[in-house]
């Protein structure tokens, strides 16, 4: 997704962005958007990334694209296989498209890993 011109003009600075991005209370398009400049800065490694990655997938979730959804939560699994809130997240997304074995497996996998 690109940003719009709204949404960029309503975060002026990376620190916007990444408010934005962690406020679940946020449109999803102005989530999406702060998350998405805070991913293309080369300065975020590690768990940032990987919260930026479930917080966007949260908004696409919210705006009805499972598919972006799960692109972003399997990223952030990828970055952290241990974190078990992404498998949850990424199950309710495979559950919105009507994948109950994959939901079923990584809620398995959320379990197991608390």
């Amino acid at each position: 997704m690109v940003c719009a011109a709204g949404d960029l003009m309503r975060l002026p600075s990376v620190s916007f962005a990444a408010m934005a991005c962690s406020d679940p209370a946020s449109a999803p398009s102005l989530q999406i958007c702060g998350c998405s400049l805070v991913l293309v800065d080369r300065n975020t490694w590690g768990g940032v990334r990987a919260s930026a990655l479930l917080n966007r997938g949260a908004a696409y979730a919210r705006s009805g694209n499972p598919d972006r959804a799960i692109e972003d939560y399997s990223e952030a699994i990828r970055l952290d296989p241990y974190d078990a809130a992404a498998y949850r997240y990424r199950s309710a997304a495979y559950f919105d498209k009507g994948d109950r074995a994959r939901a079923a497996a990584d809620l398995q996998r959320a379990a197991r890993l608390k």
